[in-house]
């Protein structure tokens, strides 16, 4: 049973579905179709539970988009799964992150090329990213995140980290 990645969108939105796809793939033991496409700037890690990245193309009957979250425990019948869209679940990237984080190989320099290079990486900061174009780019304010989820977040998570970094376009 194969898992296929429909790519959209920039490397961001391309970290966050190859995280749930092989998620996906891990938990059902299945065969990771579509390899990462940015080794040049992210490295990965080899993926576990009998799952591999195969190198091929998408394919597949059982879709997995923004309006059709996978339930990651769930024994599903034999088929194809391609995943497309954006799958930015907080559901099921949260729970993960520790396991997510193991998923790339960032390279030795990579402080020198990321746009706050002046930060030391490191888990006693919170990194916030605010999209502020999306609207813009994708037809309203609809797609812009409401100020009161970043301000709940910041709310819950201010006392655990040294510093809160807000990235922004």
């Amino acid at each position: 049973m194969p898992v296929s990645v429909k790519w959209a969108g920039r490397l961001g939105n391309a970290v966050i579905k190859y995280a749930v796809a092989r998620l996906f793939a891990e938990n059902h033991d299945m065969e990771l179709l579509t390899p990462w496409p940015w080794p040049h700037f992210i490295g990965t890690t080899p993926c576990a539970s009998g799952a591999r990245e195969a190198g091929k193309t998408y394919q597949g009957s059982t879709l997995f988009d923004d309006d059709h979250v996978p339930d990651m425990a769930k024994r599903y019948p034999d088929g194809n799964y391609v995943f497309d869209g954006y799958m930015q679940f907080s559901s099921i990237l949260w729970p993960n992150r520790d396991r997510i984080r193991g998923y790339f190989r960032f390279p030795s320099d990579w402080l020198k090329w990321v746009a706050w290079n002046a930060l030391e990486a490191n888990e006693k900061d919170l990194g916030i990213h605010v999209r502020l174009t999306d609207g813009a780019t994708l037809g309203g304010l609809s797609h812009i995140i409401d100020p009161g989820w970043y301000e709940q977040i910041l709310s819950l998570e201010a006392n655990n980290f040294r510093r809160i970094v807000v990235i922004t376009d």
